[in-house]
């Protein structure tokens, strides 16, 4: 003897369905859960934007590169635009030196 699963009932071993409430006394069949594959972390670098720095090694971005663009800050202007992929830091230094030139040349003009 065995007891229905739905009503409780006791019910002969070999009944497939309770003769009082009507339920299937076939259990189903449990889903197999499948193992849950998480999928290998994926690395992505990050190139950082902005100024960073340069890996050019002829890149030194020496101070004579900002006092030659302060003497004469169109060269300084021009310098920055040609090297500002290519060499970031002096082309920085040649920037800085033209924006110097030109404001040292501004107030020169007013005095």
């Amino acid at each position: 003897m065995k007891f229905c699963i739905d009503c409780g009932k006791a019910i002969e071993d070999a009944v497939v369905a309770c003769p009082h409430c009507g339920a299937s006394q076939v259990e189903a069949a449990q889903p197999v859960a499948e193992p849950v594959v998480e999928p290998d972390p994926v690395i992505v670098e990050v190139q950082p934007t902005g100024y960073q720095g340069s890996a050019n090694p002829e890149d030194t971005g020496s101070v004579l590169w900002a006092v030659l663009g302060a003497l004469i800050p169109i060269v300084g202007l021009v310098l920055y635009l040609v090297w500002k992929d290519s060499k970031p830091l002096s082309a920085k230094r040649a920037g800085m030196g033209a924006i110097i030139g030109f404001c040292l040349g501004v107030a020169g003009m007013v005095l």
